[in-house]
């Protein structure tokens, strides 16, 4: 697959990242059906988007994926929260994520 991606790099650029295991949080999302905010408790994935400006991968934003924590893989499911993500004002370099 890493061979693939490295081909196909001039057309499509791939970048390799470290993976980290997800870590579990309590959200609240709008339920339709109920017409209220509810809580819900899930496991995170956060999936980084770069576009290339002047040759050089910029990171453009960020998606944070979070499933109920039975669920064994994150992925975009029916019970999922998708949410696009921000840098808060004032959080340092090591704080981005």
């Amino acid at each position: 697959m890493i061979d693939q991606a490295l081909a196909a790099f001039p057309a499509t650029p791939h970048i390799l990242q470290e993976f980290h295991k997800g870590r579990q949080f309590e959200l609240s999302y709008y339920n339709e059906q109920a017409q209220d905010i509810v809580p819900m408790a899930g496991r995170a994935r956060l999936s980084p988007y770069y576009i290339v400006i002047d040759g050089k991968a910029e990171l453009a934003g960020i998606l944070a994926t979070v499933c109920p924590p039975d669920k064994k893989l994150i992925h975009g499911m029916k019970d999922a929260i998708m949410v696009p993500c921000a840098i808060a004002q004032g959080q340092s370099e090591s704080h981005k994520v």
